[in-house]
């Protein structure tokens, strides 16, 4: 399960979201179970709106804020997230 939340200040969008992901079994006869997790995001966008760039804006997310490691024996498992903490940093520009 999950949930976010977001909001505006002045020129700037916040955003956190949290996602817990509850404990597995890795294996077909159900003996090897992995503990859950919780991960967190945080995301902010800043308007160029106020120097005239109405469409215009810079963005940067950071996925698994904390650097939550998955648990031991789950590299292989699409449940949770092997990479660690990344940062995205991004513009956008609409004309």
């Amino acid at each position: 399960f999950g949930g976010r939340i977001q909001g505006t200040l002045g020129p700037v969008d916040l955003g956190l979201q949290v996602k817990r992901t509850g404990e597995r079994y890795v294996n077909d006869i159900n003996t090897v179970k992995l503990p859950g997790y919780t991960l967190v995001d945080l995301d902010a966008r800043f308007s160029l709106a106020q120097f005239g760039l109405e469409k215009t804006f810079f963005q940067l997310n950071v996925t698994n804020l904390f650097d939550k490691d998955p648990p031991v024996g789950s590299l292989y498992s699409p449940y949770y997230d092997v990479i660690g903490r990344y940062v995205t940093v991004g513009a956008r520009y609409r004309f």
